[in-house]
């Protein structure tokens, strides 16, 4: 009866050498130990806690305990307050504040407000903002004007 070596890769730096038959895949897969998949570190990037009512939010942030970070967008400047606040409530979430783009006209109108929210300490970010001519093309001028 022929032998055959199998090396599995199971974690980092750690190998491990076990003789197996000559055998199909799926005799093989039962076998076979499958490496477990670990993740280090999750950040989410972007995302509107503010949309969530109070129990779905405590869900939210239950869940997302061991997250290394998460980064909640503001649309508006009252929106980008209620993100403020639920990143002070959370050590593992920040805020971005911004005027969404499809809003680009009323920029001049919240841009002394929203500049002075950017200063707060748990702001890591500038937006909602940019282009974004998908769903409403017709406000393409003011986005451009926004951005100046």
């Amino acid at each position: 009866m022929r032998l055959a070596f199998c090396v599995l890769r199971l974690a980092p730096r750690v190998r491990r050498t076990t003789p197996i038959k000559h055998t199909t895949r799926a005799r093989l897969s039962a076998i076979a130990p499958r490496p477990t998949l670990r993740l280090l570190s999750v950040t989410d990037t972007h995302c509107h806690l503010d949309y969530l009512e109070p129990a779905e939010l405590a869900g939210a942030l239950e869940t997302a305990r061991s997250f290394r970070a998460m980064l909640t967008i503001g649309t508006e400047p009252a929106k980008s307050r209620r993100n403020l606040e639920i990143a002070g409530s959370a050590p593992n979430v920040w805020a971005a504040v911004g005027i969404h783009p499809t809003e680009a006209e009323r920029w001049r109108e919240h841009r002394e407000e929203t500049l002075e929210l950017a200063r707060h300490e748990r702001v890591r970010a500038v937006g909602e903002s940019g282009l974004d001519f998908y769903w409403t093309p017709q406000t393409r001028l003011p986005q451009y004007e926004a951005l100046d």
